[in-house]
């Protein structure tokens, strides 16, 4: 599905990265699912769009059909295209929807309390579709398969639903706006301009012999990490999202506390889906993008600037990473080498 401002450039060139996927045919709630992406993105860009001094700025949202979750942002030049894989959200929801059935949110959210495991087997992590199932049809089969599933009967019986829409509200945010930073603070017009590359992929495997181009990726990767993280905390600190939760919530602790050990345990979820296949150190530096959970440090260390008194830096934010990782550890049959 192609949406937002385009031109026959970048019509061309989104036409190249893969083939379209349409998911107009969706049904309602999956449709939603697929479409807070979109609209995230468009809201992001519009005040580029709207620009009347030095014209408009021309971007194409959208998604591609393809297998492997991952976010893209291409520089054209005249504008960019900015798109997810077409399996990236179903994928993400149903991990969500898992990670919630786990947790004991009056623990969960609240300051210095573990996270008990609830599952007596571990679950493997779906981090891909199969090339047949990437069509459509065959993705609203999946999700109509996956709502039928026990797992997800009890999510909705126990009145978890919510909050892990809440997270994939978050995780959904961040990949994406990941992908518009990029193109706000220049990164995708100063690696075409210095190194010939049109394409910043958010989160991957590539390897690269190019040491200068290696460190100057993943400096980029951290500026747009930074960015990213701090802006969403605030946007949902303010209430600024789809789906609000903290409205509902009857647990006693404030709201900065809240929202952000939610942000936390969206990006933990969010990495998930991105196998760390590396074997030494050697191969982390020759990745052009960091490690996850490298990554994700640098983010903690940057919202711990965002809050009111910096002294919650250990309960806000160190902890419920390290309490969705036992999650994960626990519950989830884990392939990588981390």
């Amino acid at each position: 599905m192609i949406l937002g401002y385009s031109n026959t450039a970048l019509d061309a060139r989104f036409s190249m990265l893969g083939e379209e996927f349409d998911f107009e045919s969706f049904s309602d709630d999956l449709y939603d699912l697929y479409s807070i992406p979109i609209k995230y993105i468009i809201s992001a860009m519009e005040p580029a769009t709207s620009n009347t001094t030095r014209g408009k700025y021309h971007y194409l949202p959208g998604y591609i059909a393809a297998t492997h979750i991952n976010a893209v942002t291409c520089d054209e030049g005249n504008g960019s295209i900015i798109c997810l894989n077409s399996c990236a959200p179903i994928l993400l929801f149903k991990l969500c929807v898992h990670y919630t059935f786990c947790c004991n949110l009056q623990t969960a959210l609240a300051a210095g309390n573990p996270i008990p495991a609830i599952c007596s087997y571990k679950e493997p992590i779906q981090v891909k579709l199969e090339p047949s199932e990437i069509l459509p049809q065959k993705v609203q089969r999946n999700f109509n398969y996956f709502k039928k599933s026990e797992l997800y009967k009890r999510v909705v019986g126990s009145g978890k639903l919510k909050y892990a829409l809440y997270l994939y509200d978050l995780a959904t945010r961040f990949l994406v706006m990941h992908e518009c930073m990029h193109v706000v603070l220049g990164h995708t017009a100063y690696m075409r301009k210095e190194f010939g590359v049109t394409e910043l992929l958010a989160f991957s495997e590539i390897m690269n012999t190019n040491a200068q181009m290696i460190k100057t990726l993943q400096a980029l990767e951290f500026m747009a990490d930074l960015h990213t993280a701090s802006g969403v905390f605030l946007q949902a600190l303010h209430g600024n999202l789809f789906l609000d939760y903290t409205s509902d919530t009857d647990l006693n602790i404030d709201k900065e506390c809240f929202v952000a050990r939610s942000v936390i345990n969206a990006l933990c979820i969010l990495f998930r889906l991105f196998p760390f296949k590396w074997k030494t150190l050697a191969d982390v530096i020759k990745t052009v993008h960091p490690h996850p959970y490298i990554r994700l440090q640098w983010i903690l260390t940057g919202l711990s600037n965002q809050l009111t008194d910096s002294r919650n830096f250990e309960e806000y934010l160190m902890r419920p990473m390290g309490q969705s990782l036992a999650v994960f550890a626990d519950n989830f049959a884990i392939e990588d080498n981390d």
